[in-house]
């Protein structure tokens, strides 16, 4: 039998009379914008259409919220989420709480995703919401939440029923532990919950501010640090030394915000401090040895490192099958990733279809086309071969322009021999080109060909033109070298620059530089292949016929989330396919693969001398640019994407469009058509379309995700709680103490590094890694857990760069000795 899709769960739950709403695909945040509260609905066909494309009447892939709280058949729903993820005791826990207030009744049961499970009952009032309040690893959801129902996935694991049986009534003495939810007058908010302005409050609201804030919403961000307890003086010292957009925005803003925000937000002060959201519960100690440490008391530690490993692998058969063969089969013997090797190769054989090409996205106008002009940064730590990677992925055209340069030789030389001869019988050196013709021996002279008399007219129309050689690879980001070569072959358009560290391409861009944007429009047009005029004053107007140019560049992630904030808003950025490249391995030694080289001049030769034509999408692959478009649409509205992912996402359409023309002619080049001389059909078919679809949206904006949520809001303080939690490991450490982190690490070193330091330790409680034992000596207690070899890999790896600093410098000091001895 078939299982029900999402959109027949939602409305089978609003039919029960649940209170349901979209989540985000493959998660648990609120999907659509506006207050998910109000979007809850028990109506069915509301809840159908909610989980319905407009524009093809298709399922969409949406997880279901149920909201808690609410009235339902005499009672409020309340589900308690029992969590056995990662070795949780909720089941345990559960069991110890039936142990003592009576067995919980037989009642309506999910099991979550992560193999938890929720208990749905009927309160006679509503319930507060807490964690871990009535036990350890045991949620309550009542009031004003909610929880992810059954049909939902979470990474290809689903939220299944356990027990479908109606559900049944809290007993008393849970409803009385649970609690009723606090009510607040308008007075509430001007009372504190909390002293003010303690440390341990500062440094949450600092570590908060310097890694966790948002961007914008400077109202939203001060009303969360007054929520820590901290007093609005304070607050706004706070964000404008912690908060990354503060100096941008300016104080006079900041603080104007502030003060509407300790004077209008509606929560009280210290709302958000840990002391006040989660009240110490008293359960009887019922062990028998009650010496031992009490079980949970620390939570599980947190990676640390999870954030720095790349997106999935690009899944297999999203490319042209060619491009798939030979990306493998390079990323083997460099030992990286697939995927970084594929986004490059494509990239590289894009810029070979000449610029005349466009396909047309809409079925019956013209008014939309693309060309196969694609930019790509490959990002990655140093070490992980960026550059070796897009080297083996310039093969392509690099072959072009060997064939470029053997012509250009050829039509030189006769262009030397065919120069007319002088009154004396010489011939005439080309004044631009003084070598052009052969070197004579002393005293010889090179006689013209004795000819029948003709005209001046004659002689200029049988003069050749002198030969230009064509480029396709550029390495110079400058606005007059990029516009020389397009103007002086306008057939090699699009060219490829190329550099291997993308940060010196953008610090060539007069665009981007402090001192003038007089070449912004030059940049942001070098996508779309029109005609363009660069006026100089020293130089006149260059015409450039067809502005296109490809990018090919690598860039280190620590250097682009420091050159990315220097960046203008205007979307050159977002340009940009950004592509995390990951080493897999030392690279396989394995014999050539001959057929496969030898292809690649065939290929790119097929590309780069296809004749210009229109193309357009098969009928029935323009239901692949409704599925871009929608899939953009419902993106953009999530709430928890920065406004700079967002801007990447509107290009998704286009970015679509291109690749959908360059896959199309890649399976024409790499397959006996050209051979054949038959050219590329006219309509790009449904599979090339689906494959150039899932190529942008299952794996591109994997990566743009990673990317702008990840490497461009980096903070300053991730490498120090890093490095910290790394010294921890590798020493084995069951203490740590300020002074012992001072002494072994100069970024946090001294007392001007005092808050810094306290910020980093925050940092790490919060993660579960270090409990304070003694805040006047800063000292801290380490998790045992952390020790228990989840973090082997990260030890070893950490212990191997940290001998090889050490031996760095041992060998400099013994440089410098040697050096001092010889003297």
């Amino acid at each position: 039998m078939k299982s029900p899709t999402k959109r027949e769960w939602a409305i089978t739950l609003a039919e029960s009379d649940q209170h349901v709403f979209p989540l985000v695909p493959n998660g648990k945040e609120p999907a659509l914008r506006g207050d998910w509260k109000e979007l809850a609905s028990n109506d069915p066909g509301k809840v159908a259409a909610r989980w319905t494309r407009r524009t093809t009447n298709d399922d969409l892939n949406y997880n279901i919220g149920i909201r808690t709280g609410l009235p339902l058949r005499g009672g409020f729903l309340v589900v308690i989420d029992v969590d056995v993820r990662d070795g949780k005791p909720g089941r345990q826990a559960l069991a110890d709480l039936e142990a003592r207030l009576g067995a919980l009744p037989p009642t309506f049961k999910v099991r979550t995703a992560s193999g938890g499970e929720h208990w749905y009952f009927l309160s006679p009032y509503p319930l507060s919401n807490s964690q871990s309040k009535i036990g350890p690893c045991l949620d309550v959801k009542g009031q004003d939440g909610y929880v992810v129902g059954p049909g939902s996935t979470i990474n290809g694991e689903e939220y299944t029923l356990l027990d479908v049986r109606e559900i049944a009534a809290l007993r008393a003495p849970y409803v009385e532990l649970c609690g009723r939810p606090r009510k607040r007058t308008q007075l509430d908010r001007a009372i504190s919950l909390v002293e003010l302005d303690q440390e341990t409050h500062i440094s949450q609201a600092v570590v908060y501010l310097s890694a966790g804030a948002p961007l914008h919403g400077t109202y939203r961000v001060a009303c969360r640090v007054r929520g820590y307890g901290v007093s609005r003086d304070i607050c706004l010292d706070l964000m404008m030394e912690h908060w990354p957009p503060a100096e941008a925005k300016g104080e006079a803003h900041v603080a104007f915000r502030v003060d509407n925000a300790y004077q209008y937000a509606q929560d009280p002060l210290g709302i958000d401090c840990a002391e006040v959201e989660f009240e110490p519960v008293k359960i009887a100690d019922r062990r028998a040895d009650t010496t031992a440490p009490l079980p949970g008391a620390w939570q599980q530690p947190a990676d640390l490192w999870e954030q720095d490993k790349a997106p999935d692998n690009i899944p297999d058969g999203i490319v042209p099958h060619y491009v798939e063969r030979f990306s493998r089969d390079r990323a083997r013997r460099l030992g990286v990733d697939d995927g970084a090797m594929t986004a490059a190769t494509i990239t590289s054989m894009s810029a070979l279809v000449p610029a005349g090409n466009n396909l047309h996205l809409r079925q019956h106008s013209d008014s939309w086309s693309v060309k196969s002009v694609i930019w790509t940064a490959i990002i990655g730590d140093p070490g992980t071969a960026k550059s070796p990677a897009v080297n083996a992925a310039m093969a392509f055209p690099k072959a072009v322009e060997k064939l470029w340069r053997e012509e250009f030789a050829k039509e030189k030389e006769r262009f030397g021999h065919s120069q007319p001869a002088d009154n004396g019988g010489r011939r005439k050196r080309n004044a631009k080109n003084p070598g052009a013709s052969p070197a004579l021996a002393p005293g010889q002279e090179e006689l013209a060909p004795s000819a029948e008399p003709f005209s001046d007219d004659d002689l200029m129309r049988s003069l050749p033109t002198e030969p230009r050689l064509r480029r396709k690879v550029v390495n110079d980001a400058t606005t007059e070298a990029l516009g020389g070569v397009l103007a002086n072959c306008p057939d090699a358009a699009p060219i490829l620059l190329h550099s291997d560290e993308l940060a010196g391409i953008i610090g060539g861009m007069d665009a981007y530089r402090s001192r003038g944007s007089k070449d912004r429009p030059f940049f942001l047009s070098a996508k779309e292949g029109a005609s363009f005029a660069i006026d100089r004053k020293s130089s006149g107007t260059t015409l450039v016929p067809a502005l296109a140019i490809g990018i090919l560049g690598t860039i280190q992630d620590d250097k682009l989330s420091k050159i990315a904030p220097t960046l203008t808003d205007d979307g050159f950025l977002q340009r940009f396919a950004p592509v995390m490249i990951r080493k897999t391995g030392r690279g396989e030694d394995i014999p050539d693969n001959r057929d496969l080289d030898s292809s690649v001049p065939r290929v790119a030769l097929a590309l780069v001398e296809l004749e210009t034509t229109d193309y357009r999408l098969a009928p029935d692959a323009a239901a692949e640019l409704d599925a871009i478009e929608d899939f953009k649409a419902s993106e953009y509205d999530r709430f928890d994407l920065s406004p700079a992912l967002k801007t990447w996402l509107s290009k998704t359409p286009n970015e679509f469009g291109r690749y959908c023309l360059a896959f199309h002619l890649i399976e024409w080049a790499t397959g006996i058509d050209p051979a054949l001389g038959v050219s590329p059909e006219p309509l790009v078919p449904r599979n090339t379309a689906v494959r150039a679809r899932r190529y942008v949206q299952e794996f591109l904006y994997a990566h743009a995700k990673y990317v702008y949520g990840t490497v461009m809001t980096k903070a300053q303080d991730d490498d120090d709680v890093r490095w910290v939690a790394g010294y921890i490991l590798t020493r084995e450490l069951a203490t740590i103490t300020a002074r012992e982190i001072g002494r072994a690490y100069r970024s946090l070193r001294g007392s001007d590094k005092r808050a810094k330091l306290k910020a980093v330790m925050s940092t790490l409680a919060m993660q579960d890694w270090v409990k304070l034992t003694n805040e006047t000596r800063g000292e801290w207690k380490v998790n045992p857990a952390v020790h228990d070899g989840r973090f082997r890999t990260i030890k070893e790896s950490e212990a191997r760069r940290r001998a090889a600093v050490k031996a760095e410098i041992a060998a400099t000091v013994e440089t410098i000795r040697s050096a001092r001895g010889n003297e």
